[in-house]
């Protein structure tokens, strides 16, 4: 799927993943699955933010907005597993992942 054409929901992020380095210096490969680190990206899309529950008093809910931007690098983990799951995918030799913004760790700053 094309990712310029994926619009995040809520607090979700596309960002496009930085490839990992998979080589060892001994010459030994090493797949995917036996890294447990942070990776890196760029972030392509932003969703809107989080919903709050209703306050039980006025039953109003608020936006809580997203601290990312279009563009910025970003450090991240990936969470396999439960009802948070990642959603990644590899479009024309780049890896992309639609992901909740709780799970990007930092953002780098100029």
């Amino acid at each position: 799927m094309d990712p310029t054409k994926i619009k995040p929901l809520h607090g979700q992020v596309l960002i496009k993943m930085d490839p990992c380095e998979r080589q060892l210096a001994t010459g030994i490969w090493v797949s995917d699955h036996a890294f447990q680190h942070t990776y890196t990206g760029q972030v392509l899309a932003v969703g809107p933010g989080h919903v709050t529950s209703p306050c039980p008093h006025c039953k109003a809910t608020t936006q809580i907005k997203v601290d990312l931007e279009p563009g910025d690098k970003v450090w991240f983990g990936i969470l396999r597993a439960g009802k948070d799951m990642a959603l990644t995918w590899t479009w024309q030799g780049d890896k992309y992942l639609l992901e909740d913004s709780s799970h990007v760790f930092a953002k780098e700053t100029v």
